[in-house]
């Protein structure tokens, strides 16, 4: 928590919180809602390897998520401007599918595949808190 009693980022992140992310297709946004899954100080997206997401991550890496937070009556926001990578790593993507409890609902296994990590490297971090206007700009994450 910050010192005026909002979570921090970092607080929000760590949470799983239901995101929306965007990827480009063509010259277009396509926007969906997520899981956005922190683990290891890293941020991640699991999908279905088939899904449209994954192939406009592979044609244009560009990405962008924004994780609102109710607080009673004011929402807190963070967008998050990023790099998208398809994690092939076989450790990584073990490690990822341990520590998601739905995991096992949708993939057979981690070597599956049908499933898809999608790890996400942040540019531009922006929170922005009830009653002020602009946002500010996190330097660095401490996830």
């Amino acid at each position: 928590m910050t010192d005026d009693g909002l979570p921090t980022p970092e607080d929000i992140l760590r949470s799983r919180p239901l995101v929306y992310f965007a990827t480009v297709e063509g010259e277009k946004p396509r926007v969906r809602p997520v899981t956005l899954i922190e683990n290891q100080g890293r941020l991640y997206v699991i999908t279905g390897a088939k899904d449209d997401k994954v192939s406009q991550i592979r044609s244009n890496n560009n990405v962008e998520i924004v994780a609102p937070q109710r607080l009673g009556d004011a929402v807190v926001f963070i967008r998050i401007s990023a790099k998208a990578v398809i994690e092939e790593d076989p450790v990584e993507r073990a490690r990822v599918a341990g520590v998601v409890e739905w995991f096992g609902d949708y993939f057979s296994s981690p070597s599956s595949p049908d499933y898809a990590l999608i790890r996400i490297q942040p540019d531009v971090v922006l929170y922005k808190k009830p009653g002020i206007r602009e946002p500010v700009v996190i330097p660095k994450l401490s996830l």
